[in-house]
């Protein structure tokens, strides 16, 4: 049914008038109508969402219709008021946050919910829109698996059970379109069950909707680790993903130099008994998705200094540099990264040549980029050096400065390098859509480095890469305003980790 509601959320689109008019600016884009939809059919079940959708195709077969139309047909379909739904979800802008509090009192439960508007800037405040939503909130609980769904129209909302939860999930198969937050023990509870009672989608959203709570202020850092940790069991790759990418995130925005090493052995007690259990020798009878979990566990554990992985990584390069068909191209990538991100300048030599004898795409890619990776100053102006040199093909220099600014330790070479050299390189580091390097610039989480950037970029033009510099000047911002909010959190929270 994906692709009918795919198809649906372009059809569907509010023109104010029939769906042969002409568009007008919309409050949603297709992707967010699509997600609407989905949550509209799990609402209503998979088989009365068709009827509905049918009935709507019948009415209308050669004429014109609006959106009301369809949403009345699933309405009378359904005995469910999607034509009241659907209207707060599509006529007004952003995402609802809901809140989530669970109680027990005399062997009778009772679940809170509250909704407002979330924002991703913290600096907008989360209670000044008196936006309301019909939401269909549909949870999963300790005592029945298969959920309850409840209509929420009011701003604050009781849902009294006959029995006690030890937990409530707040969005069943997490197919409802807003955020969850849930009250700090609420949240250790669902994190505690999350692997045995919640689905991979479940699972993700608990992930997500905590991170993005985080980034936006409304939940402690301390409160995200804590959710990686009790979900340290979990072997789905892309969980593992999920929370490898966000605890990357803060190594890059929180954690001071100092203090590197009590965070990389968080890490490491993080992902490391799983890399144990899933090895790092590849096996005849590994999966695609072994295959992928192995490779991100691999470059989450080697930028942790991981001795295991960063053997591991030498030897898979070693065997690519001896024969690269022989390795699997899962891994490869995350291998040289490793190697690189942990290598000297003898290693640095051997890929250099490995570089100049290059005889496919393929292998010309992995030791370029593994020359971007390594971490000594020097190397990395050698790094840079190959541009001036006619080693860097001009159609990889958006990809091969995006790399050199996303890595901190040639961060500032190379964005001195781009200033110096800006009118001749200005139309090739920038890639189709205005992007490239300079989305890259928002790695940064330094006040330096962006006063630089806004400085430098208003007297120099981005050629068709306005927006990225905007959106890179916004992402610095974050991450310095996320610096700020959090960092003495983090400091206390390594205090209390033990060094492995």
């Amino acid at each position: 049914m994906r692709s009918h509601i795919n198809g649906l959320a372009i059809w569907l689109q509010p023109h104010g008038g029939t769906t042969s008019g002409s568009t007008k600016a919309l409050p949603h884009g297709c992707r967010e109508n699509g997600a609407v939809l989905r949550m509209l059919e799990s609402y209503v079940g998979p088989e009365t969402f068709r009827k509905g959708v049918n009935a709507y195709l019948a009415a209308h077969a050669n004429g014109n219709a609006t959106s009301a139309d369809f949403w009345q047909a699933e309405a009378q379909a359904s005995g469910k008021p999607v034509d009241k739904i659907m209207p707060t979800f599509v006529f007004q802008p952003g995402v609802p946050l809901i809140s989530l509090s669970t109680s027990c009192s005399d062997g009778s439960g009772r679940l809170d919910l509250r909704q407002q508007r979330f924002f991703v800037s913290p600096e907008r405040p989360q209670s000044a829109s008196n936006q309301t939503w019909q939401i269909p909130i549909c949870t999963k609980t300790s005592t029945n698996a298969a959920g309850d769904c409840t209509l929420m129209t009011q701003h604050e909302q009781a849902v009294p059970s006959p029995s006690c939860a030890d937990w409530v999930f707040g969005n069943r198969d997490a197919k409802g379109y807003y955020r969850a937050e849930y009250a700090p023990e609420d949240l250790k509870k669902v994190a505690d069950n999350a692997e045995h009672q919640l689905n991979v989608p479940e699972r993700i959203a608990l992930v997500e909707d905590t991170w993005a709570l985080t980034r936006t202020g409304k939940t402690a850092v301390t409160d995200f680790l804590d959710l990686a940790q009790r979900l340290r069991s979990d072997q789905n790759r892309h969980v593992v993903g999920s929370l490898a990418r966000h605890l990357e995130y803060i190594s890059d925005s929180l954690v001071p130099i100092g203090q590197a090493e009590p965070y990389r052995a968080a890490v490491r007690a993080q992902f490391a008994p799983l890399a144990k259990t899933l090895g790092w020798s590849a096996r005849a009878s590994d999966t695609d998705e072994q295959k992928a979990l192995r490779a991100n566990l691999l470059a989450t554990l080697g930028s942790a200094a991981d001795p295991d992985a960063i053997a591991a990584a030498r030897k898979i390069v070693e065997q690519y540099i001896q024969n690269p068909t022989s390795v699997d191209g899962t891994i490869s990538g995350s291998a040289f990264t490793v190697a690189a991100e942990n290598g000297d300048k003898d290693f640095y030599d051997r890929l250099t040549s490995a570089l100049a004898g290059a005889k496919t795409s393929d292998e010309y890619n992995h030791y370029l980029y593994a020359l971007a990776a390594f971490r000594e100053p020097d190397l990395l102006e050698r790094t840079i050096a190959l541009v001036d040199q006619g080693r860097v093909r001009q159609q990889d220099y958006p990809r091969f400065f995006g790399a050199l600014l996303s890595n901190p330790a040639s961060r500032q070479s190379a964005w001195k390098y781009l200033k110096n050299h800006w009118q001749d390189l200005a139309q090739k580091v920038t890639s189709f859509g205005g992007a490239g390097a300079v989305s890259a610039l928002g790695n940064s989480c330094s006040a330096e480095m962006r006063d630089d950037v806004k400085q430098f970029f208003a007297a120099h033009p981005a050629p068709g890469a306005q927006r990225a510099v905007q959106q890179s000047l916004e992402k610095i911002d974050g991450c310095i305003d996320f610096q700020r909010r959090e960092g003495d959190n983090l400091k206390r929270w390594l205090m209390t980790q033990p060094l492995n």
